[in-house]
């Protein structure tokens, strides 16, 4: 694994803070188990394997249709893909 940087995160509104460390790794694409938490199982979640182009297109996508779930209101969803989407664009540039 290699580090590539970190991404602070604040948000005033609901004064929270997180830091996103982003590593370059590599794997295999064989899944066996796919540990979902409650959440990502109740919205559907999924594994995904694209290019980092088509990556950063979908989540680009994802923000505009935000739409508030059971867990999250739209406003947080709209900061977790914005976050999301600029480690993306950071990783290409840095490549």
């Amino acid at each position: 694994m290699e580090y590539l940087g970190h991404f602070i995160e604040e948000k005033s509104q609901s004064n929270f803070r997180q830091i996103s460390y982003v590593y370059k790794g590599y794997g295999s694409i064989q899944l066996n188990h796919l540990d979902l938490t409650k959440k990502e199982n109740d919205e559907g979640g999924e594994v995904v394997f694209v290019s980092l182009k088509d990556a950063y297109r979908l989540i680009s996508q994802s923000s505009k249709n935000s739409v508030a779930s059971i867990h999250e209101n739209a406003y947080v969803t709209r900061f977790i893909n914005k976050r999301d989407a600029l480690i993306v664009e950071f990783v290409i540039k840095s490549m």
